[in-house]
């Protein structure tokens, strides 16, 4: 990098000549340091292919040495750039010990991410000055380059396993003492479990999409109380409330969309308002949000409000991030939407609920009922996801009665299927729930009804 605002960027050459000396004349040090420094850490580019030349041959499993590292950089014709021969004796000359390799390491990382900082800085700062590109695309562009600095400094999360069996160890035994520290979700709709991870509930039109994400927020929120951030990028916020009453009340949604109600089913509803009033339930009808977007809402809310859940209504409207204007492959996009979804899930530490669509190739099929491959535009969502459930209506599709199974012969009428296709951490399974469109409601339909912390 060169000198920016006639300053001299972070760097730190003596530690980076001491490191590359340690691994020359004690190369069984590299394995310290893999996990905190790259090549590109480095501020000097000789470091840098040097480094990188020591890099390529223990992954190689070779010998570290001062001649097996020059002649891999002389086959690599970068002897000469890096000084040749004579500079890597001097490097060799410098080195002292290696027992404080990972200190000096991670002092090149933190210069390394501060010049990071500086060059997205002034990139950011061109960008603020150009006419052709928007203030949201910059704000967003931004939020990703400093994530990603971000995820430099984590460095390796490398554990012995006799540290990692104490921990799992301790946290079974606590949940043994006290159940309210398991921290899976369940929404009392039969044996359905929400588990901590990214969730995908995914379905064709008509399938009850929406209804089920509010039945979720209804059962979860208001029931339980526990706190929810809804995102709904498709439906008003006042749709959304709507829908939730008409589940609470049992009044169908077209009754109070037209306001036909009577005496008793006005005081119906204004017992549920004051129900959901009290309810820590925050909903967000902005359309078009992008994760990033939608990260700083919930940082936001979670240190004021201590979020426990998150339902995104659905993956397919939330927006990608542009990279200077260019329009993306969608189903590229869509896969960058589903890990952006994961990372930040993963520093919320709450499940998200995320509500997709599934492609028309099921209604092609003889056999409808829905399978991973049917994720729409993007199989990545697969392969994020820690929580795969469709939901399947035999009924919608012509079929009277169920053809196979325990069920054979019984009627598929307001049956929806609740298939459980992955599950990271927990058994695969099915879920027959009661659907009533006109009441935009799901019930249970299994005989065992859910009991806390049953075995599941």
């Amino acid at each position: 990098m060169d000198i920016d605002f006639g300053r001299i960027p972070p760097q730190a050459i003596d530690l980076e000549e001491a490191v590359l000396g340690a691994l020359l004349n004690e190369p069984d040090a590299i394995t310290r340091i893999t996990s905190i420094i790259k090549p590109e850490s480095f501020y000097k580019e000789q470091h840098l292919k040097i480094y990188s030349g020591i890099l390529g041959l223990f992954e190689k499993g070779n010998k570290i040495d001062l001649l097996t590292v020059t002649n891999h950089l002389r086959k690599l014709k970068d002897l000469e750039d890096v000084g040749g021969p004579l500079y890597l004796s001097q490097l060799l000359q410098k080195a002292v010990t290696a027992v404080h390799i990972e200190e000096h390491a991670q002092i090149i990382q933190d210069k390394y991410v501060q010049r990071e900082i500086i060059r997205t800085a002034s990139e950011i700062q061109k960008a603020a000055f150009a006419d052709d590109i928007g203030p949201d695309d910059i704000i967003n562009r931004s939020l990703l380059s400093f994530t990603n600095i971000g995820n430099t400094l984590e460095g390796g999360n490398t554990l012995p396993a006799a540290t990692v069996v104490s921990e799992a160890w301790k946290q079974i035994h606590d949940r043994v003492e006290d159940k309210n520290l398991i921290d899976d979700i369940h929404p009392r709709l039969g044996k359905i479990v929400i588990p901590n991870g990214l969730c995908i509930i995914a379905a064709r039109p008509s399938m009850g999409k929406s209804s089920w994400a509010l039945q979720l927020c209804n059962n979860v929120t208001i029931d339980q109380g526990i706190p929810t951030m809804f995102f709904s990028l498709e439906m008003k916020s006042t749709q959304v409330m709507r829908w939730i009453i008409s589940q609470r009340t049992q009044i169908p949604n077209e009754q109070l969309k037209l306001g036909k109600l009577d005496q008793a089913e006005l005081e119906a509803m204004d017992k549920a308002v004051g129900v959901i009033e009290k309810a820590p339930l925050y909903i967000n009808d902005r359309s078009g949000m992008n994760v990033f977007q939608m990260r700083s809402e919930l940082i936001r809310l979670k240190k004021k409000y201590e979020l426990g859940m998150v339902v995104i209504d659905y993956l397919q409207l939330i927006s990608g991030i542009s990279t200077q204007g260019k329009v993306k492959n969608r189903e590229n996009e869509v896969s960058e939407i589903s890990r952006q979804l994961q990372m930040v899930r993963k520093e919320l530490n709450i499940p998200f609920v995320v509500i997709a669509s599934l492609n028309r190739g099921v209604t092609d099929r003889k056999d409808k009922v829905p399978q991973l491959h049917d994720l729409r535009e993007s199989g990545a969502i697969e392969f994020d996801a820690d929580y795969v459930a469709m939901l399947h209506r035999p009924e919608y599709y012509g079929d009277e009665t169920f053809t196979e199974g325990p069920k054979a012969g019984q009627s598929t009428a307001g049956v929806c299927q609740f298939v459980v296709r992955k599950y990271r951490d927990g058994a695969l399974g099915g879920h027959d729930l009661k659907f009533i469109p006109e009441k935009v409601t799901f019930q249970s339909m299994d005989e065992e009804k859910y009991e806390s912390f049953a075995d599941f």
